[in-house]
């Protein structure tokens, strides 16, 4: 704040005055201008630093000096009271302003000032330190002869605070420095810097200095010791803002009381007795609030380290659980203002204190959209921060269905949902290191049930957590059966506030294990109706804007009100008929799809069998041998495979010349699709059940050879080998990891005849022992006797015997 002055009344005085103006911020110390020189018109272009809150009111008041210190008073000439935020927007074009003084309701004279916020204060206390300096260089004469008594002395103490004030703005400029990252710190540190900078100048120019203010600046070195300390982090002290914010403002009063305090020489300030008492009482007061924020900061410090200690281990402790990612990427939410009613219905129940049980299950036929339901489901209790775990089965991913790892996502979804629930999950893995691979029921108790029971006295009132299993029809057959078991018999007695959304098609295994006992809550989507349907109507219609956009010369020939009608009819109510519709007719030639769909008849039992025939007879050049031959052992691949595989990984494990599967999923796009790790998979599972029923798997190359990582001692033992994984990821390819672990399923499930068994004889002859140290380095020995009795089963079938065996 700077001001100048012009005085209206008459100054009773026989010489002219030497003014000065004080300025009281609210809650702030009280800083005030030099005494002018003297005039009825005076000029201080003092620049004034305090700190104050917007809302704070801001108190100006007018001194005449008086020439008599010990004998009287100072004289109050005027007054002037406003507030902050008003001061700021009458200054906003950075040009002074004048305001009135007032002594008795009277006018007395007018003060301009200009108020600028802390970044532009710090530049201007930052200029007029540096004019204090020069001026504290001079010594008065009046005072030379009390100085050279006690000048001895007050060397050493100049030198002590100079030294001080230097190691205060190195550390205060450590917090600028980083000011980016403590936005809230960064003016009140700016401001501290440049008021203290000052200072250091001006003290260096002094020849003494008291040694109480040497201590009030040691005091300030200790307050701002942690940026010396070892291992000093700044997501440690993030958490601390608002201390440092108030260690910030408590420094920026210290740095104004010490500029206040040596614009008085040593010897004045010792004759002043009255003024040196007061002011050893504010060091004093200054000396315990910083010692007091000091302790604040040092215990917060120490909670924020015990805090990041613990969540270090707390995360070393749950890396050991056996998690699957499930990729929700390509998963597609309900349309907006499609499926409202079903939707408000489920999150009600799931939402209800009063629920029977605390699973919810949605059960509908193939196609009815149960995926796209859950998925909404999930991101509805997602946005409301109260998604548990969100799970979800694809058909022959076993990897993703078994019960330990269901079990697992579970529990580490709920430990980061609930910091006392992580406290109490990681316990009991610390206590038992070996309780990731006991047996089911021992781990759903410890790590889930136990844990949930333990954290309910502070949860009770609070909003359910919701836990989202869908398409459990879709898990492998060995993991169904466990699945449905731990679900209906255990997951069913955990507190009602951990709720369960399952979906599924009604099968028989569902129905009696979920139904029994009332395990479960039924929510059956209503069967798919001969009427039209408005939700399928809507999501139609949204496909066919985007149709009609990519083509607009459709409007020619056709209306797009009618298509949307007429497709909304065939779908008979099931989404995955309008998805699979849309995809095929947003391809090359749409008008030539409408018509192929629209003129042809779709049975109600057998709707999504005539759309996968439509649209795999018209993907591409089916009567081609090359063309059929690569499409169907590419298909066999995605729908038969136990894992879902790259394009490239598909091509070698089919020996296809590279960016064969390429060019084919490019006429099947309307039922496959990739995922973001670029796997290929099937659109719906409806599309595997359709395709199992008439094309079986094709043939593997194995192209295996002796000692496939290039080991130079093949004697020695695998842990023995430091880099053994990154050799096996190098030299073992996908598509050769993939038939090690898996050709004996798809021996099981294709057809037994001689050429087979012949095949599998060549493998065994020549391969038997390469396979095996595939299954060594990968660390899947366990899986080689349940292989070869499969072989064996394969050959009794075909009454066929062989050497080999």
């Amino acid at each position: 704040m700077s001001q100048n002055y012009s005085l209206l009344s008459e100054v009773d005085t026989p010489v002219l005055p030497k003014l000065y103006v004080t300025v009281h911020p609210e809650g702030a110390a009280v800083v005030s201008t030099h005494p002018s020189r003297p005039s009825l018109n005076p000029h201080w272009n003092s620049n004034l630093t305090f700190s104050c809150s917007a809302t704070s009111t801001i108190t100006l008041r007018l001194y005449h000096a008086t020439r008599f210190p010990l004998l009287r008073h100072d004289r109050l000439l005027g007054v002037c009271i406003t507030r902050v935020e008003d001061l700021l927007n009458r200054c906003s074009s950075e040009n002074t302003i004048a305001l009135e003084l007032k002594a008795d309701s009277q006018v007395s004279g007018r003060v301009s000032v200009l108020l600028t916020t802390l970044e532009k204060a710090a530049q201007n206390a930052a200029l007029e330190m540096q004019k204090n300096a020069k001026r504290l260089g001079r010594v008065p004469g009046a005072i030379i002869a009390v100085e050279s008594v006690v000048g001895a002395g007050a060397s050493a103490a100049q030198m002590n605070l100079a030294g001080a004030l230097e190691q205060v703005i190195s550390r205060v400029d450590f917090i600028v420095r980083i000011g980016d990252e403590l936005s809230k710190v960064h003016p009140y540190a700016r401001t501290a810097w440049n008021v203290l900078t000052s200072v250091y100048k001006a003290v260096k120019q002094q020849r003494e200095a008291d040694e109480s203010v040497v201590e009030l600046v040691q005091t300030l070195i200790h307050v701002y010791s942690f940026q010396e300390q070892a291992g000093f982090l700044l997501q440690k002290i993030k958490p601390l803002e608002d201390t440092l914010v108030k260690i910030a403002e408590e420094t920026v009063e210290c740095a104004n009381f010490i500029q206040e305090y040596t614009d008085l020489g040593f010897s004045e300030r010792t004759i002043q007795t009255t003024f040196l008492n007061k002011n050893e009482a504010k060091i004093e007061d200054h000396k315990k609030a910083l010692s007091k924020l000091k302790e604040d900061f040092d215990r917060g410090l120490a909670l924020q380290t015990t805090s990041s200690v613990n969540n270090l281990e707390q995360s070393r402790l749950l890396d050991t659980l056996d998690r699957f990612r499930y990729d929700a990427s390509l998963r597609a939410e309900c349309l907006d203002g499609t499926r409202v009613e079903i939707l408000r219905k489920i999150t009600d129940r799931l939402d209800s204190r009063s629920k029977p049980t605390n699973i919810l299950w949605l059960s509908g036929v193939a196609g009815s959209g149960k995926s796209t339901i859950a998925t909404s489901v999930s991101e509805h209790f997602r946005r409301l921060g109260r998604l548990g775990a969100f799970i979800f089965f694809t058909r022959n991913d076993e990897a993703s269905s078994k019960p330990r790892v269901v079990l697992h996502n579970i529990v580490y979804g709920l430990a980061a949902s609930n910091p006392r629930l992580r406290d109490a999950i990681c316990t009991a893995i610390s206590r038992d290191a070996a309780l990731v691979t006991a047996p089911i029921r021992t781990q759903f108790e410890q790590l889930l049930q136990k844990p949930l029971v333990s954290v309910l006295p502070d949860v009770r009132d609070s909003e359910p957590i919701i836990i989202i299993l869908d398409a459990l029809d879709e898990c492998s057959n060995e993991s169904r059966k466990e699945l449905v078991s731990l679900i209906a018999n255990h997951f069913s007695t955990l507190p009602s506030i951990f709720c369960f959304f399952i979906t599924s098609r009604p099968e028989a295994e569902f129905i009696a294990s979920f139904r029994s006992g009332h395990h479960a809550e039924q929510f059956p989507l209503p069967l798919p109706s001969t009427g039209r349907d408005d939700d399928i109507l809507l999501y139609i219609g949204d496909c066919m804007d985007h149709v009609w956009a990519k083509n607009p010369s459709l409007g020619d020939t056709l209306s797009k009100e009618d298509v949307i009608v007429q497709l909304a009819d065939k779908s008979g109510g099931l989404f995955i008929w309008a998805a699979t519709a849309c995809k095929f007719i947003d391809a090359y030639n749409p008008e030539g799809k409408f018509k192929l769909l629209l003129d042809r008849d779709f049975a109600p039992e057998s709707r999504l069998d005539g759309l996968y025939t439509t649209a795999l007879q018209n993907a591409g050049p089916w009567n081609e041998n090359d063309f059929q031959d690569q499409a169907l052992r590419v298909l066999s691949a995605i729908v038969l495979g136990k894992a879902h595989l790259t394009q490239e990984a598909i091509d070698s494990l089919l020996g296809l010349k590279r960016g064969t599967s390429s060019r084919i999923l490019e006429y099947l796009g309307c039922v496959v699709q990739r995922a973001s790790d670029q796997t290929v998979r099937v659109l719906h599972a409806s599309f595997t059940d359709y395709l199992t029923d008439r094309v079986r798997s094709g043939k593997f190359p194995w192209h295996l050879k002796f000692n496939m990582c290039g080991l130079e001692n093949s004697h020695l033992l695998n842990h023995e080998i430091p880099d053994l994984p990154d050799r096996i990821e190098r030299s073992l390819s996908p598509e050769l990891r993939y038939a090690s672990s898996y050709w004996s399923d798809h021996l099981l499930e294709g057809e037994h005849d001689d050429k087979m068994i012949q095949e599998l004889g060549g493998f065994v002859q020549a391969h038997l022992l390469h396979w095996l140290e595939i299954l060594s380095l990968r660390g899947q020995m366990n899986l080689a006797r349940g292989m070869l009795e499969a072989a064996w089963s394969s050959v009794q079938v075909c009454k066929t015997t062989q050497a080999f065996f």
